[in-house]
């Protein structure tokens, strides 16, 4: 289960830089937010951040108010490691979103700036346990996101959860569920928040093993502010694939992409995992979201052209699997 699932996840990030470049934005910034979503081993799990550029850069990660300085040279990573409990560079304690089911942290979020600009990746990590995302500069956050998702087949809780983030005060989000929440919100019905303060982090959590697929969240505008970017990530507290009773499993922890990057092409491969047979291969899980469930998606797979049936209504995607490029 492991290496297919770090195959998968691998891939996700891939396909993500690809469509960042293609939309003509840059994965590069100045200014970044990070969230702790709530994690199976709380706070015994720690999370790392990667800072890395192809110039000299300085900067400082604020997390609830402690700095940490980093300084790289070109081409080199700077990591700082937040956790487990008060050790690291600076206590998780603070910045972790547990028990957070359907509310607002304040001053939760992970605050990374820059002189120059740099790439950003954060990991959250206990012993095997591993999940990672490129991180995203506030200059490519959108307005309205399609939050993927995936139930978990293992024996642990598993609690799909999604946090965002305001660029602005007072900004309001609309979220419409594909599923019930943990706090009862029932699937279908929209609801609205308000992020006080920029650094403040909404989290919400789905029932135990529940697919949260196909949730919608965007900004929205009210009478103070304009509909104003949002970031949104997508999360687990825990979850195994493929494997029915999987007692090993991983965090999700992913940074979305808006819709208005959405694209028309794509290209998936996967990655060769450690065999004693040159025919063993990992199995990707691949979904593919749409916008307008009319829309007619092909797949070409070992040189067939298909067209995808049997859309998810629910979270309206298709899925497949391979273990070959598409």
């Amino acid at each position: 289960m492991r290496l297919a699932f770090k195959s998968f996840l691998t891939t996700i990030f891939l396909l993500l830089t690809i469509v960042a470049f293609g939309q003509d934005f840059s994965n590069k910034g100045k200014d970044f937010w990070i969230p702790y979503p709530e994690h199976i081993d709380g706070t015994l799990s720690s999370m790392g951040i990667y800072i890395t550029s192809d110039s000299a850069a300085t900067g400082t990660i604020t997390v609830a108010g402690t700095n940490i300085p980093f300084s790289i040279t070109a081409n080199t990573v700077a990591r700082k490691f937040l956790g487990p409990n008060g050790a690291g560079d600076a206590p998780n304690t603070v910045v972790h979103l547990g028990g957070l089911t359907d509310n607002v942290g304040t001053g939760k979020a992970i605050h990374v700036v820059s002189d120059k600009p740099v790439v950003v990746f954060a990991h959250i990590i206990r012993s095997a346990r591993s999940g990672a995302s490129l991180i995203l500069p506030v200059t490519v956050w959108g307005k309205e996101y399609i939050v993927p998702g995936m139930a978990s087949t293992g024996t642990s809780n598993s609690y799909g959860e999604l946090c965002v983030m305001a660029s602005l005060p007072n900004t309001q989000i609309e979220i419409t569920p594909s599923r019930v929440t943990r706090s009862g919100r029932p699937a279908g019905v929209p609801f609205t928040v308000t992020i006080p303060n920029v650094g403040d982090v909404y989290q919400l959590q789905f029932l135990n093993k529940e697919d949260m697929s196909g949730t919608k969240v965007r900004s929205i505008a009210t009478a103070q502010t304009g509909c104003v970017p949002i970031a949104v990530f997508s999360a687990t507290t825990w979850s195994a694939f493929s494997c029915n009773g999987a007692s090993g499993g991983d965090n999700l922890y992913q940074q979305l992409f808006p819709t208005g990057t959405f694209g028309k092409q794509f290209l998936t491969g996967p990655l060769k995992k450690v065999a004693t047979s040159a025919t063993d291969n990992n199995t990707d899980i691949i979904r593919v979201y749409v916008t307008d469930p009319t829309t007619v998606v092909t797949r070409t797979l070992s040189g067939t052209t298909s067209t995808l049936t049997g859309l998810v209504t629910t979270g309206n995607y298709y899925e497949y699997t391979s273990s070959v490029p598409t």
